[in-house]
């Protein structure tokens, strides 16, 4: 033969589970809350070191073309220079004779 429950055997589960639920529930969207939190913190982060990043390869892109620029400036300077032999000043019109 089948027992019968009474109602109040079948009564407490529900009654303790229903707490439990709810309290799994409340903790679970807490955690949620902290770890969006944590996250925007850590996209925060994230967007100002890309920011900090590209204003330093700007910087070094910027000193490079500065760099360039000079090094091509002294080398049309240095184009631009005859050595004393070639000047019409100089003594004698010949290059000079290598050394032995």
């Amino acid at each position: 033969m089948a027992s019968a429950e009474s109602p109040a055997a079948t009564a407490a589960p529900k009654n303790w589970i229903l707490p439990k639920i709810s309290e799994l529930s409340a903790s679970s969207e807490k955690l949620a809350e902290e770890s969006q939190k944590d996250e925007t913190a850590l996209r925060t982060d994230e967007m100002r070191w890309q920011t900090e990043e590209r204003a330093r390869s700007e910087e070094a892109d910027r000193l490079h073309q500065k760099q360039e620029g000079q090094m091509a400036q002294m080398a049309r300077g240095a184009a631009a220079e005859k050595p004393l032999w070639k000047m019409k000043s100089a003594k004698s019109t010949n290059p000079p004779k290598p050394c032995k």
